[in-house]
């Protein structure tokens, strides 16, 4: 599904910021249910002691710094206005990476969630690669 007026790539990006912001909910109910609320407006110093919300907070932050690597790529495309089927393609595996990533990571899933997070890195290069090489 693409939004109108937007290069599939940069439609793409959306749905990945969503899916950050759905796994941003999930992790701030999960530390109210398992750490209690206190904590949660806490400056959260004292650490957190559930495993799965552990899991939940590094899940965040490793979106985050593959959204730091993706996004930038996808906005330098479409202000260079190149979109080639394998810059589409890249995006989408980035994106279908991402989302076998995080629910693999939380439930602790270890070599799912480590092919997941490489299929994500191979979509970074493909889109990368047409920036880089100009092909």
């Amino acid at each position: 599904m693409t939004f109108s007026n937007l290069s599939p790539e940069l439609s793409v990006l959306v749905w990945v910021v969503l899916l950050l912001l759905v796994t941003i909910f999930v992790q701030v109910v999960w530390v109210d249910i398992k750490e209690g609320v206190e904590f949660t407006l806490s400056d959260r110093l004292s650490g957190l002691k559930n495993p799965t919300t552990q899991r939940l907070e590094k899940t965040v932050r490793n979106t985050v710094e593959n959204l730091a690597m993706f996004a930038p790529i996808v906005l330098i495309l479409a202000i260079s206005d190149i979109s080639t089927g394998s810059t589409v393609a890249g995006a989408w595996t980035f994106l279908i990476g991402r989302l076998i990533y995080v629910p693999s990571f939380v439930l602790h899933i270890k070599y799912l969630r480590s092919l997941s997070w490489f299929v994500g890195i191979i979509g970074i290069v493909m889109c990368a690669w047409p920036l880089v090489f100009g092909i």
